[in-house]
């Protein structure tokens, strides 16, 4: 379902186009169903500004300036019990998040397929600890290689720390994690390297813990996948 929403931030932000018709036409039914089969009702609900994505939800929620409330019914609907949201750019009005609603919705991924790529996104997005303590600097970035090698996974991360009257220092170093689990039946099927890529594509600085002196770039390359 969160593909769904990815999808129509992705094709009508970067248009600046406004509603729930995709750019193809679709509607948000039709792009829920791309990624699997919705049972009962659905419905979208989209905010446009300079939000933060929680601001953004919030917005749905009190959906001030609508007579009908007609966002806020949506997401107290208590016969919608599942939800996803996608929080990106929209050329016009900066930012935009939508969110799509279903009674129930039966995903394509199987159970453990799913379990392994959130497990994956959570490693991936934890913040890298490194073995040398640098202080006094200004702040730091990072740029952030990952490879994939039939679900074991390597990240390996280059930081930058720059400082007020010294060259700046980088540091290098990598971690590997092993995402199978036989025992849980979660084994790496090359069936899920078009989900993976896109959970290395939906990083985003923002979601990064940061201090206040800390400015923070991410890149990712995807490395081969045997």
């Amino acid at each position: 379902m969160r593909k769904a929403a990815k999808d129509h931030v992705r094709e009508t932000g970067k248009l600046g186009m406004l509603g729930h018709s995709g750019a193809d036409g679709s509607t948000a039914t039709e792009r829920i169903s791309r990624y699997g089969k919705i049972v009962g009702q659905s419905a979208e609900t989209i905010v446009y500004g300079d939000k933060a994505a929680l601001e953004a939800f919030l917005a749905i929620v009190i959906d001030d300036g609508v007579k009908t409330r007609g966002h806020r019914k949506i997401v107290f609907n208590n016969s919608l019990r599942k939800f996803a949201c996608f929080f990106g750019p929209h050329k016009k009005f900066k930012s935009m998040a939508v969110c799509v609603y279903t009674e129930d919705f039966q995903s394509k991924l199987t159970r453990p397929q799913a379990l392994l790529l959130s497990k994956m996104q959570s490693w991936l997005l934890r913040p890298m600890v490194f073995k040398r303590e640098v202080e006094d600097y200004l702040s730091w970035t990072d740029k952030m290689t990952v490879t994939n090698e039939e679900g074991v996974v390597t990240k390996t991360v280059t930081r930058t720390f720059l400082f007020d009257d010294e060259e700046p220092l980088v540091l290098t170093q990598s971690e590997t994690e092993d995402f199978n689990d036989p025992e849980q039946s979660v084994i790496y099927d090359p069936n899920l390297s078009e989900q993976f890529s896109d959970v290395l594509t939906e990083f985003d600085p923002s979601k990064m813990p940061t201090e206040e002196s800390q400015k923070l770039s991410l890149r990712l390359e995807v490395g081969p996948e045997s």
